[in-house]
């Protein structure tokens, strides 16, 4: 699958990926950008334990009755060091890469990984949201907060 178009390279600095990151933020759009939802993906990494592998997986289902209709997976080496704030760098290359393959192209991503929530407000949801040129939603387990500040329970907060 094409890729719409590449916003930097993948081999930086961590200054560099700070600035890619306060930079690209100013790109994200937040409002619904498309007219219909028929295919919904979901992008994960998982880790090899006791080597310097990674492998990305991305499924496509139908919406709304979410039946798997493709699946496409990349397997590669750790490109960057894990650095609270910067997961798109070390996982976003192996998502391209299994989003590459897939046969069909998703209208809406769901990554599992910050994506507006984030302390520079682009974590890895609005990263390769802006990549693939397709809306996306960070979805995690553990939220990625500067200091001890909480989220409120209101919609939005």
């Amino acid at each position: 699958m094409r890729i719409a178009h590449s916003l930097h390279t993948w081999n930086v600095s961590i200054d560099e990926a700070t600035t890619i990151q306060e930079t690209l933020r100013k790109r994200i759009i937040l409002k619904k950008t498309f007219s219909e939802l028929r295919y919904i993906g979901g992008g994960d990494v998982g880790y090899f334990k006791d080597n310097n592998l990674l492998l990305g997986a991305i499924a496509v289902c139908s919406f709304p009755a979410m039946e798997m209709l493709d699946f496409a997976t990349a397997c590669g080496k750790i490109p960057f060091p894990y650095i609270p704030g910067l997961l798109s760098f070390r996982e976003g290359p192996i998502l391209i890469k299994a989003f590459k393959r897939l046969e069909i192209r998703p209208d809406l991503m769901i990554f599992e990984g910050q994506g507006i929530a984030h302390p520079r407000e682009f974590g890895l949801a609005s990263h390769l949201g802006l990549w693939l040129d397709l809306p996306s939603i960070g979805c995690t387990k553990t939220p990625l907060l500067c200091g001890s500040v909480s989220p409120g329970t209101r919609k939005g907060s």
